[in-house]
């Protein structure tokens, strides 16, 4: 707490208010200039006691702050704490007027550290702060306009990083308490450390212990006692040191001073009394230890000394460590130089010095390098001997340089015709799906109506034709994205067993149409109970065994026959062929490998071609069929895959390939793994040759409505013939637009807003998916389905179109029996969800809403409708009023998802209200009129009559005799 002791009493003094004053630890207490005492303490908390008028003494207090420095002069004080430092402009009565905070940031204006303590005035604009973990700073304070900077003396300054007292002397020196004591030359920089032996009372002061007297005296107390001195009688020691080397390790041995010892650690002369020092090649690590003869305090005597020939700048010890240690020197001579300071850390002018020779071995020494010279003698007459030769040789050299660079640029140029035919195949791929699509599409409507067996087996053909033109542009454009670097890598678990037995069941049919013997082979079952499982692209590892199992049968002749086998141990593995070649993935190897065997007994490679076959539109010959990409895919895929292929060979005997692929999740990155739960599915290109889809019209399906019931189908696309195509093909069941791009289709949907979108995605301006983002993100055109359309068949592509909001997404070529049946089951879902509301008087009218915004829309509607249901004025000019809609917008809303006008809508609702209120409250009917904001109960019962085919009455007795409710 705090007490009163006035001069010349021998009591405490409690004036007026003293009940008030504080009863916790003081750590600082100082008066400000209107004379009020502040204090402070560790318990957060300081305060202020200032006297009023009638002399009553009073007491303030506010948040934390445990030193506090009171200007003399002007109404501030600087308060420290661990949240950095205040700076508070006071009044007259102790209240704050304002406060300004320094704290510690990364910034280069801040406090080193926010746990301040000691501050100290030094003029009207330089304070200085000490902190625990960061030092002294200097703040320099520009009060005009409140700004400042701050300076840091920490790290390389040799400031304490706890500075926990601080005193400024007469002279402007700072005198900071820590772990010993400094002061602080600030014009200078300079820096003079004390410590016990210095005649402190410990090398550990107390926080915030000190203070300086009247006379100049700075005071600091310690954990042992009280320091006091006057600054300016404190003198530094002017006695220079002389130093001296003292003593030597040789490899971590002290050596023999005699010069009779020839040993490794012998030396010719004592070190202190000898200017050179000549050491053995062996003797490379030594320690030299030297004095500064100086006993003040020899421990704060400091030193620096430099190997010249191999230390470029000084280095620098201090008296704890008097000793520079060297290792692995070079055979040279060396000049050891040493200086030093007294206590006070004056440099003497006088140095101790040695040369220092490291003599080399036999044979780098002068006799050894003679030796060398005369054998670069001997070796240059031996070069000018086969000086002829290389003359010779030199021709056959240049001639050589100059074939290889033909060859490079041959190749070179290959390639860049390779990149420009893929990049054209590729483009006239692309041109091709439409096309084909055009062809497919009436094939199938011929082959699904036509009757006639002659005719339907060259439909047949031309069809079969037609999607084996798909399967080589396919391939062709697999091939472009492996290259192009576009295939991404994307594992998962795998059920490798089940897998390729689909696959083998792929191929039955053509073996026994080809009566080729085709066997599969798991020996992975013979070391593995449970199905083996691992992580693989399913879509690389099918396209890599898809290609070799076709090439097998394309090669292989009736009666032959063809292996597929699974196996892990590669070791118990035997080539049936001699001649092999094999492509391993150098980038990585895996601990264990799973292995893929495709083998046959077809036309076999030549020993000259095996190790072509995975080279670009290579052919081996003229008897191999084939674009001359398959086989190199399967290289790039399976490098993609981090595996490994080898091949074996004979011609006319048959060909064995093996696909190694690791086997285990930890080759995989986490960016090569899929994220279940985060693919999106899209709708496959393409069907079975074999399934044929009944067309919404035939009569295995409902027919379609009426005329006037026609649903109405918008068609985007820039391709005339395309477009008159599915015109033709839908307006059979559907009314149908046309628009030829993306903007003209956006006017027609808002203006018509028909019940489906079917858009291509290449168009000039506005392309399909950026169609679909807008249609889907419209008020008035959001509830319409969306199917795109695209020559792009890529994964990316297809997720771009599914994340525009389409429904579905089809690849040119597409069925156009599978795209019929699509836009009816679309039709049919959404019919059945109206039927739903219609007939369930329990259903809600939000099921109708397929999209989450359409779905909020409704909400919002419904809560709308229910609660103003009682007011008989509900209607579309009211709901147009509140939701802040056209009427025509809402008409057509609820019309296209419920197929109900605005006020058959309401009714509805209030008439579903009415069935709830019946089953549930059991009031009279002429009450349930008022609930649901019918005027009369006649009106109310003709209503419900006619919604559901009987009175109120009758409806409630059916279902109390049906125990619904």
């Amino acid at each position: 707490g705090i007490d009163i002791l006035k001069p010349g009493r021998n009591s405490l003094w409690k004036p007026p208010g003293y009940d008030k004053f504080p009863t916790f630890v003081i750590e600082t207490i100082v008066k400000d200039c209107y004379g009020n005492i502040w204090f402070g303490n560790h318990m957060d908390k300081f305060g202020v006691i200032w006297k009023d008028k009638q002399g009553y003494y009073r007491v303030k207090y506010y948040g934390e702050g445990y030193f506090i420095l009171a200007d003399k002069i002007k109404p501030q004080l600087f308060i420290s704490s661990t949240h950095g430092l205040k700076r508070v402009i006071i009044d007259d009565k102790g209240n704050i007027n304002r406060t300004f905070n320094y704290e510690a940031s990364s910034g280069p204006n801040s406090l080193s550290s926010n746990y301040t303590y000691p501050v100290c005035k030094q003029n009207d604009s330089t304070y200085w702060i000490g902190t625990i973990g960061g030092g002294l700073n200097r703040m320099l304070l520009h009060e005009r306009d409140n700004s400042y900077s701050i300076k840091w003396y920490a790290g390389n300054y040799g400031v304490f990083n706890d500075v926990e007292s601080l005193e400024i002397d007469d002279t402007g020196n700072i005198w900071m308490g820590g772990n010993g004591m400094e002061c602080l030359n600030p014009v200078t920089g300079k820096i003079t450390r004390y410590d016990k032996n210095d005649g402190l009372q410990g090398n550990s002061f107390k926080v915030g212990s000190s203070c300086k007297g009247a006379d100049g005296r700075l005071y600091f107390g310690g954990i042992n006692g009280l320091n006091y001195f006057y600054p300016d009688q404190i003198k530094l020691n002017t006695v220079s040191a002389q130093p001296v080397l003292t003593d030597i390790l040789i490899n971590n041995q002290k050596p023999v001073y005699s010069n009779l010892d020839t040993s490794e650690n012998s030396m010719t002369q004592v070190i202190g009394y000898n200017s050179e020092i000549k050491l053995k090649y062996l003797q490379n690590n030594f320690v030299v230890f030297f004095s500064a003869m100086h006993y003040a305090n020899p421990l704060k005597c400091k030193y620096r000394y430099r190997l010249e020939g191999f230390d470029k700048d000084w280095k620098f010890t201090d008296g704890r460590n008097p000793s520079a240690a060297y290792s692995n020197l070079d055979y040279n001579s060396y000049k050891f130089v040493v200086e030093a300071t007294n206590n006070d850390g004056v440099w003497s002018k006088n140095r101790a010095e040695t040369t220092i020779i490291v003599t080399p071995p036999w044979w780098k020494s002068d006799i050894a390098k003679l030796f060398y010279y005369l054998l670069l003698i001997a070796g240059l007459a031996g070069i000018y001997i086969y000086q002829a030769r290389w003359y010779r040789l030199k021709r056959e050299m240049e001639v050589r340089a100059v074939n290889e660079q033909k060859r490079e640029e041959m190749h070179k140029h290959r390639e860049e015709l390779y990149q420009q035919q893929l990049v054209f195949f590729t483009n006239v791929s692309h041109e091709f799906r439409t096309p084909l699509t055009l062809i497919l599409g009436p094939l199938e409507a011929l082959i699904s109506h036509n009757r006639n067996a002659s005719l339907n087996d060259s439909y047949q053909l031309m069809f079969r034709n037609a999607k084996r033109l798909i399967n080589l542009i396919s391939e062709l454009m697999n091939f472009k994205k492996v290259s192009d670097s576009i295939v991404k890598l994307q594992v998962q678990p795998l059920a490798v067993n089940q897998f390729c037995e689909g696959l083998a069941l792929e191929f039955r049919n053509i073996s026994d149409s080809k009566g080729i013997y085709f066997k599969m082979t798991n020996y992975t079952e013979q070391y593995i109970s449970a199905p083996l499982t691992g992580p693989f692209d399913v879509q690389i590892i099918e396209k890599i065994l898809f290609n070799l199992l076709n090439n097998s049968f394309k090669y292989t002749n009736t009666g032959g026959k063809v292996a597929f086998d699974i196996f892990t141990d590669f070791d118990k593995f035997t080539p049936s062929f001699a001649t092999g070649f094999k492509v391993l993935n150098e980038g990585y190897r895996a601990n264990k490998y799973i292995y893929f065997r495709v083998a046959d007994t077809g036309i076999g490679i030549s020993s000259e071609s095996i190790t072509k076959i995975f080279d670009r539109y290579y052919r081996i010959s003229k008897d191999h069929l084939g674009s001359g990409v398959g086989l190199a895919l399967v290289k790039s895929l399976t490098q993609l895959h981090k595996g490994d292929i080898y091949v074996y060979s004979e011609r006319n005997k048959g060909t064995e390939i093996i696909i190694g692929l690791p086997l285990g999740e930890e080759n995989y990155e986490e960016l090569e793994k899929v994220v279940f739960g985060n693919s999106l599915q899209v709708q496959l290109e393409s069907i079975d040759n074999s399934l044929h889809l009944p067309l919404p019209g035939s009569t295995d399906q409902e027919q379609p409505a009426v005329e006037k019931q026609r649903k109405r189908i918008l068609i985007v696309d820039d391709n005339h013939e395309l477009l008159d195509f599915l015109k033709q093909t839908l307006n059979t069941y559907y009314y149908t637009y046309e628009a030829e791009n993306g903007s003209s289709a956006l006017e027609i949907a808002t203006e018509k807003v028909p019940d489906l979108i079917i858009s291509d995605v290449m168009m000039s301006g506005m392309n399909g998916i950026e169609l679909c983002k807008v249609i889907k993100e419209r008020f008035e055109t959001r509830h319409i389905p969306f199917i795109i359309l695209s020559a792009k068949d890529a994964l990316d592509t297809k997720i771009e179109g599914m994340e525009s909001g389409a429904d579905f997404y089809f690849a040119k070529p597409f069925s156009i029996d599978l795209l019929l049946l699509t836009v009816h089951n679309i039709f049919k879902q959404s019919e059945k969800l109206r039927l739903r509301y219609t007939n369930n008087y329990l259903s809600e009218a939000t099921e109708l809403a397929q999209s989450e915004k359409d779905k909020e829309f409704f909400h919002v509607l419904l809560n709308l409708i229910e609660e103003n249901i009682e007011d008989p004025d509900l209607d579309v000019d009211f709901l147009c009023a509140h939701l802040h809609i056209s009427r025509t917008k809402l008409y057509q809303k609820i019309k296209s998802i419920s197929d109900q006008s605005v006020g058959e809508f309401i009714r509805t609702i209030r008439l579903k209200k009415a069935i709830q209120i019946m089953t549930h409250e059991g009031i009279p009917m002429n009450e349930v009129a008022d609930r649901i904001g019918l005027q009369s109960s006649s009106n109310f019962s003709r209503a419900f009559k006619k919604e559901y085919g009987k009175s109120p009455l009758q409806f409630m007795q059916s279902l109390k005799k049906n125990s619904h409710f």
